[in-house]
């Protein structure tokens, strides 16, 4: 089975979720720099003046109970063991985890691989409802 290699990014100026798919970005010293395709001049232009910071999330390759796309840095929720989690790459292992971040079983903060997602469904991101994480 292949995993479509796919990137969405949240934008740190904007504060909004921009599809990868219309960035190119070119490490430039120690700073990235972003630039979109612009279809009324036919060629890529900045984005903005100011230095753009974005983050970038990598799709997972799994989807949710309702289908939607699992990305990292997503928050999902089993509804019923009232359950919220936070999807994160763990590099030693290589492979996508759950960290715990609210429960009622005492396991807040740690972290498990994720077997199975049809009880789970995305609820939102760390950087857009960083409030579902307190």
């Amino acid at each position: 089975m292949t995993r479509e290699i796919k990137f969405r990014a949240w934008d740190k100026i904007d504060s909004k979720m921009v599809s990868v798919s219309h960035l190119k970005i070119n490490r430039v010293t120690k700073d990235w720099m972003a630039y979109y395709w612009d279809e009324k001049q036919g060629l890529e232009m900045p984005l903005g003046k100011e230095k753009r910071a974005f983050f970038l999330m990598q799709f997972t390759g799994l989807k949710d109970k309702n289908g939607k796309e699992i990305y990292e840095g997503d928050i999902v929720e089993e509804k019923d063991f009232k359950r919220i989690f936070k999807i994160e790459w763990d590099e030693y292992e290589a492979r996508w985890d759950l960290i715990m971040m609210k429960g009622d079983d005492g396991w807040v903060g740690q972290k498990r691989h994720i077997v199975d997602t049809c009880r789970m469904e995305v609820i939102g991101n760390i950087y857009e409802n960083k409030d579902l994480l307190k």
